[in-house]
Parts: C-alpha cells; structure tokens; sequence
C-alpha cells in the first residue's frame, strides 16, 4: 500500500487491524507522527494526505474522485473501484 496520498505513519504488526486516519481541514498530516507515538507500537497507523498539497499530486474537487481513491488505496487495495455504483 504506497502512495502519497496515503504514507504509512507506523508500520506496526502486519496481521493487525489497520488504523486509518483523515488529515486535518488544512490537509496537513505531520501531527499524526505524535499521536501514532502514543498507540501501541503493534497497530499500523495510516494517515489520507490531501491531495494538491504538493508537486507529487493533483487537487481533486469531486468527492465522487475522492472517494474512489480513498476506497482503493485504504478497502480495496489493488482492486478496482467504480464510482458510479454512488449515484
């Protein structure tokens, strides 16, 4: 699971539940390193990087695109994800 959208905070044991985490109103995640310090070294941490925030991507302004993304790279992993299934 690698992406810049969605950067591993802690790696914690693999056969754990995964803990995902929603960057902040200004799309900043750099806290989460702190907060991750005080979970359990065991549980592996994720945090949603807003995109366009930086060169590596783009601004996305349809929560339909957003949602997509999140649901591939958080649930779904390598499978596809069709957005329409929505409406």
């Amino acid at each position: 699971m690698r992406s810049a959208l969605l950067p591993k905070i802690q790696a914690g044991d693999p056969i754990r539940k995964l803990l995902f985490l929603v960057h902040s109103i200004f799309g900043q995640i750099t806290f989460y390193r702190e907060f991750a310090r005080a979970i359990s070294k065991q549980t592996p941490i994720y945090a949603f990087h807003a995109p366009g925030l930086d060169e590596a991507s783009q601004a996305i302004n349809k929560r339909k695109s957003i949602l997509s993304i999140v649901i591939n790279l958080a649930f779904l992993r390598d499978s596809y994800y069709d957005p329409n299934i929505l409406e």
